[in-house]
């Protein structure tokens, strides 16, 4: 009589007994960028934007804003890639009229003109 009640005791504890769940921290790698109505980052404060480098950082993410803007300012950054940003859609980098621009990891400061999207290299 008394096994049969250890084991019982044994059973329930084991069954009352959870694992704590494993909390893993996980650095995101991000470009913090405001845009401003005017060039040369003056003029009203728009809005803001969180370029993320992401699992997948390579693809190229279009610029659904639908925002008129002269200028983006980037903040001090986390990120480890070079960030690319296209005046056209799609990420192409030749066509006529097709611009692009690089951020790299240590740039800050502003940026005139608009953007249809961007990619990490």
């Amino acid at each position: 009589m008394q096994f049969s009640t250890a084991i019982a005791a044994l059973v329930l504890a084991a069954v009352g007994t959870q694992a704590a769940p494993v909390i893993e921290e996980r650095q995101v790698n991000t470009i913090y960028a405001r845009y401003f109505g005017g060039g040369g980052c003056q003029g009203p404060w728009l809005e803001d934007y969180v370029f993320v480098e992401g699992d997948n950082p390579t693809a190229c993410v279009n610029n659904n804003l639908n925002l008129q803007y002269g200028s983006i300012f980037y903040d001090p950054h986390t990120t480890v890639r070079t960030l690319r940003v296209f005046n056209s859609p799609d990420c192409q980098e030749t066509g006529t009229g097709v611009t692009f621009y690089d951020v790299k990891p240590t740039d800050v400061g502003c940026r005139a003109g608009q953007f249809k999207s961007y990619r990490f290299l």
